[in-house]
């Protein structure tokens, strides 16, 4: 049976791996408290051996574990989509028009571009945000996020949302995503941040929740000015 710290270090481990660029998840098989085999999500055109060499120097650097190359194993894919599943009570701030709440994000690679889009949820109705630009690791998190705020701007009409910056902070066990953003209306700007927990293999998910979190704080001030 596996610990709760065992747990947590898969957990850690499986997330640093998650971040070295060209992979979209990772997931780790233990054989008692030794890895047996890492299974890797990646994207095309990325060289597997050259995937397995940033593996091997990440464990090593980050958590000092030694790992066999021929213990990781890869799947190819050229998209990854997250979709959320919407709750009772969520659902129904969303129809009652409330606060948006996260529906999904796909994000799809072709090469070294990148495109991103965002769903979001309200009142019924979906608004939708798209981002393109040269894939990387730092590149993706700001795709992400500038899609989230475009959806935003179709939800929101004359409000400007801009991203201020964003950062991975470590609380704990945990990695934390933070976001800061601006958004400008009727000529008065206002600075909102934003956090969510950053789950293993899902840190597109967080950088929305983190950047809604931020928003929904301000929800009542944003939403009285909007148009009937």
């Amino acid at each position: 049976m596996v610990s709760s710290a065992q747990n947590q270090l898969v957990n850690k481990v499986e997330s640093t791996i998650a971040d070295v660029e060209g992979i979209e998840a990772a997931r780790i098989v233990l054989d008692g408290q030794a890895i047996k085999e890492i299974n890797i999500l990646s994207h095309h055109g990325e060289s597997a051996d050259k995937l397995a060499k940033d593996i091997e120097n990440t464990l090593l650097l980050n958590h000092g574990i030694a790992i066999d190359r021929n213990n990781i194993k890869f799947n190819r894919g050229s998209s990854h989509v997250v979709h959320t599943r919407i709750s009772p009570i969520r659902e129904k701030i969303a129809n009652n028009g409330s606060r948006l709440i996260f529906r999904s994000v796909k994000v799809e690679t072709s090469g070294m571009d990148c495109r991103v889009s965002i769903a979001l949820l309200r009142d019924d109705k979906e608004f939708e945000g798209v981002a393109h630009g040269p894939y990387s690791g730092s590149s993706k998190q700001k795709l992400i996020a500038q899609a989230t705020l475009k959806a935003l701007g179709d939800c929101y009409s004359g409000t400007v949302f801009s991203l201020e910056g964003i950062e991975t902070a470590s609380v704990g066990s945990k990695d934390i995503i933070c976001t800061c953003i601006s958004l400008t209306q009727k000529g008065t700007d206002m600075i909102l941040t934003g956090s969510a927990i950053k789950s293993a293999g899902q840190e597109s998910e967080a950088i929305v929740k983190s950047i809604l979190s931020a928003l929904n704080r301000k929800f009542h001030i944003i939403s009285r000015t909007q148009p009937n």
